[in-house]
């Protein structure tokens, strides 16, 4: 299913059809368009071989349409798709709203990465900090994010009894 076109009116549930053919949703900052391209090209790394379609919040419908773009489009695409990835490195406020709107839903997993040198889980999070260690990473380099993404959040959701297809991954 495509996306929605700009310029189109678009209805509620043919956005709510389009958010579900994608499986996972990821929040980060927008402001440099060099590091979006190497950070969505290190999450697409991350799951290559298990099919899953990453949901980034810029994918939101066009300007325009009838659409409240956080309470219809992107709070109903965390509530519905199967987990999320957050890059804190840029401290972006809506990824902050985000990641709480993901933690408030229970049964919703939370992956929190960011950038080494740009933000401090200990310091800018600590209530958060022990609760969800494991399910983070500081990462220098996209490589390292990959590496994460593969080993973590793949690994870990297929012992979570989630049948996928098999690939680079293992058996």
């Amino acid at each position: 299913m495509s996306p929605p076109r700009p310029g189109r009116l678009v209805n509620r549930a043919y956005v709510l059809r389009w958010i579900k053919s994608h499986d996972f949703f990821v929040a980060h900052g927008l402001r440099d368009k060099r590091w979006v391209k190497l950070f969505r090209q290190a999450v697409e790394r991350g799951v290559h071989g298990t099919g899953w379609k990453p949901f980034y919040m810029d994918e939101a419908p066009p300007a325009g349409c009838e659409l409240h773009i956080f309470q219809d489009y992107i709070k109903h695409a965390i509530r519905s798709l199967d987990f999320g990835i957050y890059d804190l490195s840029f401290k972006r406020p809506n990824v902050f709203l985000e990641l709480g709107t993901a933690l408030a839903f229970a049964g919703k997993d939370a992956y929190i990465v960011f950038q080494s040198g740009k933000f401090s889980m200990d310091n800018e999070l600590s209530d958060l900090a022990g609760i969800y260690r494991g399910d983070c990473c500081e990462y220098k380099t996209f490589h390292e994010l990959t590496v994460f993404i593969r080993k973590n959040i793949v690994r870990h959701r297929r012992l979570s009894s989630r049948i996928l297809p098999t690939g680079p991954f293992g058996k």
